[in-house]
């Protein structure tokens, strides 16, 4: 007690000083929320432009929605033209995600943020960090420095604070190339982590072996995006996928000379968004699309000759090692300080072994009391994804494109093409070590078969890859990308999306425009209408078949619903409300609530209800459905439509602030979509409304036969300053399902993005 007095009584002075203020700004905030937007005349005239360290003068255009082109006469000197402008859009979104990435938080956030803080820094994302940064070729490097450079000089200079800023109180600390390779690092731990973590707190009940069982015997059937005629003796049995995520991408050719590319990632749905849009010209690089503030590389997008979209491979990139075997003198162990705002700091001991950090002494797995674990994930060795992409994004041709990834490690990436010769391909960009054929026989790992999986590693190099297939097409939706003779991963989602995307591509049609817009908004799920209609049939087997009128009206709805998730469906209402209500109690009788929670949250969910239904019913399946349509119609009358119940709201992160938190919810409005279909909209199993969690935040088409046929859409808007008017700008334009077309051609560029601002270089400077 006299240490926490003595604490107290220490900070008080501090707290006069510097937190009565700070209140005092977080009580005007509403006012100021509710205010007059900052237009983008007056956003740009706070753009710093003079005295700058450049060689030579870089051209910043933007459009009306604050989205940039760069325009310079060095390499480097556009980098650091990005990096400016990255800082101007996104700096407090960059700077949480460059806290986030070192597990940093609690500088910002206070004691709430420690155990993520110690999660975060327990696995270890920036081991491999020095080694990369050694290893950057030279061009890498002079790109890197510039961009950093850029951000620096904005941050220094800036004549407001993002908002971010001020309520978090964050200092002005300078950026390094080492902070933007720790974030590449972030951006590619291995998806399959979520599910790992949370089956580990299971891994001692008594139902584990029906939770793993289960998992590994729905041999969900996703199907390859390409099957060389090499690997096509083999196809590895699939396992079931639990994890909620996943992208589109696809690239179609209509002859010699026109082919077209289209993409749209899945990422949570928070303000501001994750992707932002730019394009840039420089001596080595003309390039528009999709960027994430703090990388300074196109992700997806296109140049004059050729066009990239990627989706997650769910490659199996690490191992949990049971390294409860080893000796003592194999663990080793340092000691951090986590610096907590307003309290005292923690010091935590971090523990690792020769398989990499010992993340079982983490909070994040505090319900799992077992052996240690160590993380062996292939993100711990060297390699250089930043180059992978920069490398991409100057490729002219097939082969040079497809080289560019032989430095790609982290997260395993399913890559589509397409190039103005009308060529279109795929290739796996991944590291990934070589395990034995077949299922593993449990989460963990030991050592020993550790070593032997990883003795040899397979890249993209010697991984198969598909040019100009047969049918004139390729789609990748997360699914396997080709049977290969050992496992590239064991948790992949149903091929409800990949197989929808290729129907809907497959009949010798011309592939134009209109036909690539329609095919991103589809909202069908195939599977979803085969459980509609067993569920059906089942129903009139029930004595709910003759209830009153509105339940009748309900079951009419319910049997006339064509599998379209449609905002103004009442179809589509009454089948998820239904499910809910009569699937969950029936499944936690036959699997368990822990089994049947993690399948809630599941694409195989659909899956094994389909089974389930497709059996011949008992007494307990009829009595749950009678049971379930009576409750279910309870809840339709309250909420008869999909849209009413299916909600898009952005947020900031923000919300989680105490009593203002409200005010950054930033939109509410039902959407089309489901966690199956083409357009994703991820979302619960749940009897009530709901916010999409997850799925499409982002498009991109491109039409080779053009360089000015670019097409971008941003859920949101491209300004990340919450009190800007291009903050939300693109939130109408989304809802419509309209886009954005970004030109390459110099002529058009000027045209298209008519604000111009000039950086002049320093005296002397150039």
């Amino acid at each position: 007690m006299r240490r926490l007095l003595a604490g107290a009584a220490r900070h008080f002075p501090s707290w006069l000083a510097n937190g009565l203020p700070h209140l005092l700004r977080v009580a005007a905030l509403p006012g100021r929320l509710r205010g007059r937007k900052r237009t983008l005349k007056e956003r740009l005239a706070d753009f710093p432009v003079r005295d700058l360290p450049l060689q030579s003068r870089v051209r910043l255009r933007f459009d009306d929605r604050q989205i940039p082109f760069v325009e310079g006469d060095s390499d480097r000197d556009v980098a650091f033209g990005l990096g400016m402008v990255h800082a101007h859009l996104r700096l407090g979104q960059m700077e949480i995600t460059r806290r986030l990435a070192r597990g940093r938080l609690s500088e910002l956030l206070g004691p709430a943020a420690v155990k993520l803080d110690h999660s975060l820094r327990s696995l270890d994302l920036g081991l491999a960090v020095p080694a990369m940064q050694a290893a950057l070729p030279a061009d890498t490097a002079l790109w890197l420095e510039g961009y950093v450079s850029g951000v620096n000089a904005y941050q220094r200079r800036m004549r407001k604070r993002p908002l971010e800023f001020i309520l978090l109180r964050i200092p002005r600390i300078d950026w390094t190339v080492e902070d933007v390779l720790m974030i590449s690092r972030l951006a590619g731990s291995d998806v399959n982590w979520v599910l790992w973590l949370d089956l580990l707190g299971l891994r001692r009940a008594h139902v584990w072996r029906v939770v793993w069982g289960k998992i590994l015997d729905l041999g969900l059937a996703s199907p390859a995006s390409f099957t060389p005629a090499a690997w096509d003796a083999y196809l590895p049995r699939l396992l079931g996928s639990v994890i909620r995520s996943g992208s589109n991408s696809f690239a179609a050719s209509s002859g010699p000379d026109r082919a077209m590319l289209a993409s749209d990632p899945h990422l949570s749905v928070i303000f501001p968004n994750l992707w932002m849009l730019a394009g840039y010209r420089s001596p080595s690089y003309h390039v528009v699309g999709l960027m994430l503030p703090g990388m300074p590389f196109t992700a997806l997008g296109r140049n004059p000759r050729v066009a990239w979209g990627a989706t997650n491979m769910y490659a199996a990139s690490s191992d949990l090692v049971d390294v409860g075997s080893l000796p003592a003198g194999k663990f080793t162990s340092r000691t951090e300080t986590i610096r907590v705002r307003g309290w005292f700091s923690r010091e935590i001991t971090l523990r690792s072994t020769e398989y990499g950090p010992v993340i079982s002494d983490a909070p994040f797995l505090e319900r799992y009391h077992g052996t240690p674990i160590s993380l062996r994930w292939m993100g711990h060795l060297p390699s250089d994804e930043i180059s992978a992409f920069l490398g991409a994004s100057r490729a002219e041709d097939w082969e040079g494109f497809r080289a560019s990834f032989g430095t790609y490690a982290v997260s395993g990436m399913n890559v589509v093409y397409a190039d103005a010769g009308g060529n279109v391909g795929q290739l796996m960009a991944v590291r990934l070590p070589m395990r034995r054929k077949g299922a593993p026989v449990d989460l963990l790992t030991r050592p020993a078969d550790s070593d032997e999986a990883w003795a040899s590693l397979a890249d993209a190099a010697t991984l198969p890859h598909w040019i100009n297939p047969p049918d004139g097409f390729v789609v990748s939706a997360n699914n396997l990308p080709a049977p290969m003779g050992f496992p590239v991963g064991y948790l992949f989602p149903p091929g409800d999306r990949h197989n929808r995307i290729r129907a809907l591509l497959e009949g010798g049609r011309e592939v134009t425009l209109d036909r690539i817009k329609a095919i991103q908004a589809d909202v069908h799920s195939a599977s979803c209408d085969r459980v509609r209609s067993l569920l059906s049939a089942r129903i009139e087997a029930t004595d709910a078949a003759s209830a009153g009128k509105g339940v009748r009206a309900m079951l009419r709805c319910l049997a006339e619903w064509d599998g379209d998730y449609r905002a103004v469906s009442r179809g589509a209402a009454a089948f998820q409300l239904i499910v809910h209500a009569f699937a969950v109690p029936y499944l936690e009788k036959g699997y368990g609530t822990a089994l049947t929670g993690y399948l809630l949250a599941s694409e195989a969910f659909y899956r094994v209800l389909e089974e389930e239904l497709a059996r011949e019913p008992g007494l307990a399946l009829l009595d749950a459905l009678s049971l379930g349509v009576r409750c279910a119609y309870r809840q339709w009358r309250k909420y008869p439509t999909w849209g009413i119940l299916h909600r898009l709201r952005p947020a900031h992160p923000l919300r989680l602030l105490p009593v203002v938190g409200r005010l950054f919810v930033l939109g509410d409005a039902g959407t089309d979509g489901s966690s199956q279909t083409v357009h994703k909209t991820a979302h619960p199993v749940t009897g009530r409304p709901h916010a999409v969690t997850y799925g499409a935040v982002a498009r991109h088409i491109s039409d080779l036969s053009d360089p000015d046929a670019n097409y971008f859409a941003l859920l949101g808007g491209q300004d990340g300053w919450l009190l800007s008017e291009n903050s939300l700008d693109m939130w109408d334009k989304w809802r419509k399902r309209e886009y954005v077309r970004l030109p390459l051609r110099p002529e058009a560029v000027a045209e298209a993005f008519p604000h111009v601002l000039t950086l002049e270089p320093a005296p002397g400077q150039g």
